[in-house]
C-alpha cells in the first residue's frame, strides 16, 4: 500500500514533492505579509467551517473530474495492487494535496486577517479532512 501511496503522491505533487514545498513557502509569505499589515476581521466559526468545508468539496471535486486525470489512472490501475489499496492510496494522496495546495491557501489568507484560537484551526482542519472522507465512501 505505502509504493501505490507513492505512486499517486509522486504524480500530484511531482518529482520530491516540489509543488508542496513551493506551495507551502508561498502561502507562509502570504500570510506572514497579510499579518503584519495589521488588518483584522473577526470571522464566525461556523462561517469559517464552512468557508473551508465548500472549497475543499469543490477543489476535490474537480480535481476528481479533470480530464488529464484520466489518462494517469489507466496507467496506475495497470499496476499490480489490490483495488482497495489502490483507492485508498488514491483518495489519500488526493485529499492530502488538496488540504496542502490548495486549501492551505485560503487558511492562510483568513487566519492571517482574524483572530483565532488553536480549537478553530483544529476544527478547520477537521472540516476539510470530513469532506475527503466523504467522498471516499461515494466513490
Amino acid at each position: 500500500m505505502k509504493r501505490s501511496l507513492e505512486a499517486v503522491a509522486k504524480n500530484l505533487f511531482g518529482d520530491g514533492y516540489g509543488r508542496l514545498a513551493r506551495a507551502l513557502f508561498l502561502y507562509l509569505v502570504v500570510y506572514w505579509g497579510l499579518h503584519i499589515t495589521g488588518f483584522q476581521i473577526q470571522v464566525a466559526p461556523a462561517v469559517l467551517y464552512l468557508m473551508v468545508s465548500s472549497f475543499s468539496a469543490g477543489l476535490m471535486w474537480q480535481a476528481l473530474s479533470a480530464e488529464g486525470r484520466g489518462a494517469g489512472m489507466e496507467n496506475i490501475l495497470m499496476l499490480p495492487f489490490e483495488n482497495w489499496s489502490l483507492v485508498f492510496s488514491y483518495t489519500a494522496a488526493l485529499g492530502a494535496y488538496t488540504l496542502l495546495t490548495k486549501t492551505a491557501g485560503l487558511l492562510a489568507v483568513v487566519l492571517a486577517v482574524s483572530t483565532w484560537k488553536g480549537a478553530e484551526l483544529l476544527g478547520c482542519i477537521l472540516c476539510a479532512r470530513s469532506n475527503r472522507r466523504a467522498k471516499e465512501r461515494r466513490l
